[in-house]
């Protein structure tokens, strides 16, 4: 399921009205294997994250999830069109580049990101994986995590200066198939299977296919796939 964002609109999907006590993360963390739990709503210590999207304007904050501390996760599409990870996991920022190439040329775009403790995956379309690592020591824990933002950041509180010099005037596009771990806010913007689902709107904001990867894929040699892993 996708979106077609005009300038200037957003859609947030709110993940908690509130955040999680220290009681009921630590109770959930020694559920095994906690890694796959998400009792809570979510898991503290694994993200996996995918979407599509297509546009023809940079720069613009194509994904945002904000949390009920300062911890952030977001996906840049920068000014000369290359696309940036952002993590801040309690008192330490992480900076990411995923591309090198201009990725506002209007054609689909796929982006996979899986964290798992002090490891992260990453690819952008058929390019080569990548396996970024964090810093050793404390559990590197997303905490609390509140809201999902497509289009713009319209979040209350303090916004990192990086995220906010990206924020305007907005993605203009499509994007599509966004998940965060068990989240699709898309899915439940135009597909709700509950009378009131925690999404919000504001701006032109339509049912879309536009920014969908191609499902069909084009043959690719098994020396150059990524994931062959031998006959």
């Amino acid at each position: 399921i996708g979106a077609f964002f005009d300038v200037g609109a957003w859609l947030r999907y709110d993940i908690r009205k509130e955040p999680i006590s220290f009681d009921a993360w630590w109770a959930n963390f020694w559920i095994e294997p906690h890694w796959h739990n998400f009792t809570l709503g979510y898991n503290t210590t694994t993200d996996d994250i995918e979407f599509s999207f297509s546009t023809l304007q940079a720069p613009a904050v194509l994904l945002y999830i904000s949390s009920f501390s300062n911890d952030y996760i977001a996906v840049l599409l920068k000014k000369d069109g290359t696309l940036s990870l952002r993590y801040r996991l309690g008192i330490i920022s992480y900076k990411f580049k995923l591309t090198d190439r201009n990725m506002a040329d209007g054609f689909p775009h796929f982006v996979n990101i899986t964290r798992h403790n002090y490891t992260i995956w990453t690819q952008v379309d058929y390019m080569d994986p990548w396996i970024e690592k964090l810093i050793p020591g404390e559990i590197p824990r997303f905490d609390s995590p509140k809201s999902i933002f497509l289009g713009r950041v319209m979040e209350v509180g303090g916004v990192d200066y990086e995220i906010q010099r990206h924020n305007s005037p907005g993605f203009m596009g499509c994007i599509s198939g966004v998940r965060y771990n068990i989240f699709a806010p898309l899915k439940a913007y135009f597909r709700p299977n509950v009378t009131n689902p925690p999404v919000t709107t504001q701006g032109y904001v339509v049912e879309s296919n536009c920014g969908a990867f191609p499902p069909v894929l084009g043959y690719v040699p098994w020396e150059d796939d990524p994931w062959f892993t031998g006959l």
